[in-house]
């Protein structure tokens, strides 16, 4: 049963924060956007210079007040739980370093934690706020590798032969070891590295070279030298009430984009140069007093760094898929869906077909290989009306081609399982279709469809009296327009298949031979024609005995039965469907009864028995007519 398209909403996501680490410590670079809404007050730094002789722990050094400033800069007045707020939407403030309540001093050590952080999830909940990341270190001699640092694989793998060395307060060790924090095992064994400069032919690939030779990089790697940076942090803070799960965005978000800005850093020093580019822009604007508004926006156009950051947010918080660039590449990084647009996605199989989400022309455009890809060539001679069965023979492939091609265009949300649409389908407006969109589609649909009824039209006319798809297409050389239309309605959700289920439903009345009555005389022929009329002397049979004779009209109870589990049939249902098998004057329906049989069980769609079983639809559709006009059907529709 299908639904639309989900509808978009907040999942939490508060912020996106970028921490490094160099020789003299640790440095909040950007965050995004400029003041954070958290919905709620949070528990901000306090003065606790005279706690110390209380029985709980101190809170870590730099804990400074900060509640001072929750109303101006933390948390702003009026500002709604319901979605983020951007540094478009921020009032003009004075610049200030506080960030959701905290001091930047205590946010900068609190997610800046030691070398034994490196390379594995990072998580940590303060005040009802949940920060996520995957912390990453050079090694010790500065190189960037793929690998945890040397100290971090003595940890995980219990060398004690590896010296650990303690590091006062300004070295990289340095880090806030809270016991709130959660911290998970290494990267499974065996899983293979992710190479960025080797992907291709994919929607989260990288296109252009590194090297600091891409036209579009926005870094140098010329000038001035440098400060090198020890470590980096990209943490994102969301409402720990909120509808995001830690486990699944570390390790589809945080930690893929933290190994791309690794492979970035390891070979353009991209961090480092945007660090420092940042850095330099927001003592500038201190010393120039400029509003949070117009720093956030300079920084954003000034460095691709901060865009990539901002890109990141403001789709990953509405569930969308963020296409980014680092370093002149590009990339795509999402939150895998929850839920599935619809049912038949929960499992995707050679019968469904794909229906795409965007232009051909548009997906196209963004592989990188278009002219040479496999991936380009499945989608330029795509259709929805074809099972990627069809669809795999039509093009040459297998299904161990095709299937990884369309499971790929679905997780990235370019592509959404469904049904093949055929014009003998039956399809109705949706009863959560986004009809405010209407108007905003009308200008698009026109476009597209300029000699054909206009979309408002369309859906006056499917919103009526259910029938099939096929009657409203007037002639068969209207028949790939109608059919780009009814996609164009079921990819922005204005539609749904109306489809039939049913159970098999089986007569109790069986005809038995008759049995002879030594008492009973033989009925005349007055008494055949009408049995109300009976010789007076006629005292063995009972007027009300002939009459019951006659079949009534009236239903009982038991006059048939419906079979509701047809995978585990009782023997009383199975003596009647063998009944019913040989009453059947068609052979071959006769023969397929028993294949038929496991789909009339309420939950399986007539539609689909054809594809499933590899039978003719219209003579499937004959069948199932001639039972159901036979009384031996009990159907309803949904969607």
């Amino acid at each position: 049963m299908s639904s639309p398209q989900p509808k978009v909403c907040g999942n939490g996501l508060i912020a996106v924060i970028l921490i490094t680490r160099s020789r003299p410590g640790p440095k909040l670079v950007f965050h995004y956007p400029a003041q954070p809404a958290v919905g709620q007050t949070v528990n901000n730094d306090a003065d606790r210079s005279d706690s110390e002789d209380e029985d709980e722990p101190a809170p870590p050094s730099g804990w400074t007040p900060a509640s001072a400033a929750v109303d101006t800069e933390g948390v702003p007045k009026g500002a709604s739980s319901d979605g983020p707020l951007s540094s478009s939407d921020a009032v003009d403030r004075p610049l200030t370093d506080l960030l959701l309540g905290y001091s930047y001093e205590t946010l900068e050590k609190l997610l800046s934690p030691g070398r034994w952080s490196d390379h594995i999830k990072f998580e940590i909940c303060l005040d009802g706020i949940t920060f996520v990341g995957h912390p990453v270190y050079a090694s010790q001699d500065g190189a960037w590798s793929s690998y945890p640092s040397t100290d971090r694989r003595a940890e995980l793998h219990g060398d004690s032969n590896i010296e650990h060395t303690e590091l006062d307060d300004n070295d990289e060790g340095d880090g806030i070891h809270d016991p709130a924090v959660t911290i998970t095992g290494p990267e499974t064994p065996g899983r293979p590295k992710r190479d960025f400069s080797q992907v291709r032919d994919s929607f989260d690939s990288w296109a252009g070279q590194s090297r600091g030779t891409s036209v579009n990089s926005t870094s140098t790697t010329s000038g001035a030298p440098q400060e090198q940076i020890s470590m980096f942090h990209v943490v994102f803070a969301s409402r720990s009430s909120g509808d995001l799960d830690a486990m699944t965005f570390h390790q589809h978000v945080a930690q893929t984009l933290s190994r791309a800005l690794q492979y970035c850093q390891e070979h353009n020093q991209y961090i480092s140069i945007e660090a420092r580019k940042l850095l330099n822009a927001r003592a500038a604007a201190k010393r120039a007093n400029l509003s949070a508004s117009a720093l956030w926006k300079q920084m954003v156009e000034s460095s691709e760094l901060a865009w990539a950051l901002k890109e990141c947010f403001e789709k990953l918080s509405v569930n969308e898929v963020a296409s980014i660039r680092l370093d002149g590449m590009q990339m795509s990084v999402q939150i895998p869906e929850a839920t599935p647009y619809v049912k038949t996605n929960e499992k995707l199989n050679e019968r469904l077909a794909l229906l795409l989400l965007e232009d051909k022309d548009v997906l196209l455009h963004q592989l990188a290989d278009s002219d040479t890809s496999l991936l380009a060539y499945v989608l330029r001679e795509h259709t929805p009306t074809k099972s990627l069965q069809k669809h795999a023979i039509n093009l040459g492939l297998t299904a161990a081609e095709i299937m990884p091609l369309a499971q790929h265009l679905i997780e990235w949300r370019k592509a959404r399982a469904i049904a093949p649409l055929h014009a003998r389908n039956t399809y109705t407006v949706h009863p959560d279709a986004p009809l405010h969109k209407v108007a905003e589609l009308t200008s698009l649909y026109s476009r597209k469809f300029p000699a054909l009824p206009s979309l408002p039209q369309m859906l006056m006319v499917l919103s009526g009296k259910p029938i099939p798809y096929g009657h409203l297409i007037p002639s068969r050389d209207h028949r790939g327009p109608y059919m780009e239309i009814l996609a164009f309605l079921h990819r922005h959700g204005f539609v749904g298949q109306l489809k039939t289920f049913g159970w098999l439903k089986l007569s109790t009345r069986l005809p038995s031979p008759p049995v002879a009555d030594p008492n009973k005389r033989p009925m005349s022929a007055m008494s055949l024609l009408s049995p109300h009329l009976r010789p007076v002397d006629d005292d063995n049979v009972s007027v009300a005995s002939v009459q019951t004779a006659v079949p009534a009209n009236s239903t009982s109870a038991r006059e048939y039965m419906v079979v509701l589990d047809p995978a585990h049939i009782t023997a009383e249902e199975n003596v009647l469907v063998q009944h019913l098998r040989a009453t059947l004057q068609d052979g071959e329906l006769r023969e397929r009864l028993p294949l038929l049989l496991p789909y009339w069980n309420g939950e399986h769609a007539f539609e689909e028995i054809a594809a499933c079983e590899g039978l003719k639809r219209a003579r499937v559709g004959e069948w199932l007519e001639r039972l159901e006009q036979q009384g031996h059907l009990l159907t309803f529709r949904a969607l």
